[in-house]
C-alpha cells in the first residue's frame, strides 16, 4: 500500500513540476516578445519622428518613404506592448501611432495633389512629434531588461528617467507627493 502512495506522490510531484516549468517558459516567451516589440517599435518611432521633423523644417515631404511600414509594425506588435506596459503608458504609445496613422492617411489619400496633403497634415505634425517622443520614453523603459536597467545602465536609457523628471513626471514608483 505504501508503494502505491509513494508512486502517486511521484506522479503528482512530476505533474506539478511540469506545469510550473511550462508556465515559466510561457511567461519568459511573452516577456521576451514584449521586450523585442518595444525595441523594434522604438526604432520605428524614431524614423517616423525624423521624417516628420524634416518635412516640417523643409515645408514639404522630403522623402518618398511614408509611414505605412511603421503602421504595419504597430498593428503586428501592439498586443505585446499592451501586455508589457501600464494602461497610461500603453495609451501614450497608442496615441503616438494614432497620430502617425492620421498623417499617413492624409498623405495616401492626397497623392494626386502637388503637396501630397502636406498642408492638411502640417498642423498635426508638432503634436505627432511630441507624442512620438513620449512613446519612445515608454518603449525605452519597456525594452530594457532588469540587467540593462540596473547593472549596466546605458546613457540613452538613463536619460529616459532624466527626461521624465524634466517633463514634470515623477520617476516610476514615485508619486508627485513623494514615494509610494
Amino acid at each position: 500500500m505504501s508503494e502505491v502512495i509513494v508512486g502517486l506522490l511521484g506522479v503528482v510531484a512530476g505533474a506539478a513540476a511540469t506545469t510550473g516549468t511550462q508556465a515559466t517558459l510561457a511567461w519568459l516567451h511573452r516577456r521576451n516578445e514584449s521586450r523585442t516589440a518595444s525595441r523594434l517599435l522604438f526604432g520605428d518611432l524614431r524614423e517616423a519622428r525624423d521624417i516628420l521633423a524634416k518635412a516640417l523644417q523643409a515645408g514639404e515631404w522630403k522623402t518618398r518613404r511614408d509611414l505605412a511600414h511603421v503602421m504595419t509594425a504597430w498593428r503586428e506588435r501592439r498586443e505585446a506592448i499592451a501586455r508589457a506596459t501600464r494602461s497610461k503608458d500603453f495609451h501614450d504609445v497608442a496615441g503616438a501611432f494614432n497620430a502617425l496613422d492620421f498623417i499617413q492617411l492624409v498623405r495616401e489619400r492626397n497623392q494626386s495633389l502637388p503637396d501630397q496633403g502636406f498642408s492638411v497634415a502640417r498642423p498635426r505634425m508638432p503634436d505627432a512629434i511630441e507624442r512620438c517622443d513620449r512613446a519612445r520614453l515608454v518603449l525605452a523603459k519597456t525594452g530594457c531588461s532588469a540587467w540593462e536597467r540596473y547593472v549596466t545602465p546605458r546613457p540613452d536609457i538613463v536619460s529616459v528617467t532624466q527626461m521624465e523628471v524634466a517633463a514634470g513626471e515623477p520617476p516610476e514608483g514615485e508619486q508627485a507627493g513623494g514615494r509610494d
